[in-house]
């Protein structure tokens, strides 16, 4: 029995198998499966933004003396970005892709780009494109480093919400002061391991959160309107 995959392989001279990778722009990202190409053609749906050329790929990059992988997206507008039209791209992108697609398909991350780098062929070079992604999520993550670190009061986040920040807190190794509401879990370094020790940590807490809960709603303001269900739920 066959089954067509979508993964490319060859035979080596001494009769084994060598992987080469897949034929289309499938991912994995935190346990989950991401098609690149998906993320691309909904990005493309902003008719506000036609001019701009976006490609989304994974990026490998050190958070506090780890690795951590996110979904980037690339923006290239016309080779005329500006940070005012980037966040405008990234708000009304990110608003589009939470009513398509599930939580974990949502880039954390927007990058501005000069341009897109093309293979010989010109097709896009999604090799460089990681190579560079993780060159410019570094200075992007260098230049968001304030001299004070900005703390949200407890009396501005709900129950549920202080809930949460306490368990990411832990799970993340985090000051709790330091998460707002408007956070990402994966963006601050959390992946499908640290979402099950989210989950079980919540467990004995006494609030089920399930790893898909987690990862379909990264941020912890819609993270926390799942947990609200559940406990109400529960009682």
């Amino acid at each position: 029995r066959f089954y067509r995959t979508g993964d490319l392989a060859r035979f080596a001279p001494d009769g084994c198998l060598e992987y080469i990778g897949r034929k289309d722009s499938q991912v994995k990202l935190h346990g989950q499966r991401v098609e690149l190409g998906e993320v691309e053609h909904h990005l493309r749906k902003l008719s506000s933004y036609r001019s701009a050329e976006v490609a989304v790929e994974i990026i490998t990059s050190d958070l506090n003396g780890r690795s951590n992988t996110v979904l980037g997206a690339f923006v290239s507008m016309n080779n005329n970005i500006c940070v005012g039209a980037l966040q405008e791209f990234s708000t009304a992108a990110t608003e589009l892709l939470y009513s398509e697609l599930p939580g974990y398909m949502v880039p954390t991350v927007f990058l501005p780009i000069y341009e897109l780098p093309l293979t010989v062929s010109g097709k896009l070079n999604r090799k460089k494109l990681r190579e560079k992604g993780t060159e410019l999520l570094q200075i992007q993550r260098q230049q968001e480093k304030a001299p004070a670190i900005t703390e949200e009061p407890y009396s501005s986040l709900t129950e549920a919400e202080q809930t949460l920040r306490t368990l990411w807190g832990d799970v993340l190794q985090m000051r709790p002061e330091t998460i707002s509401a408007d956070d990402h879990f994966l963006r601050l370094g959390g992946d499908s391991i640290a979402a099950m020790r989210l989950s079980s940590l919540a467990l004995e807490h006494g609030i089920s959160l399930l790893v898909s809960d987690i990862m379909s709603n990264p941020v912890l303001r819609q993270m926390a309107v799942t947990l609200q269900g559940v406990t109400h739920k529960k009682r």
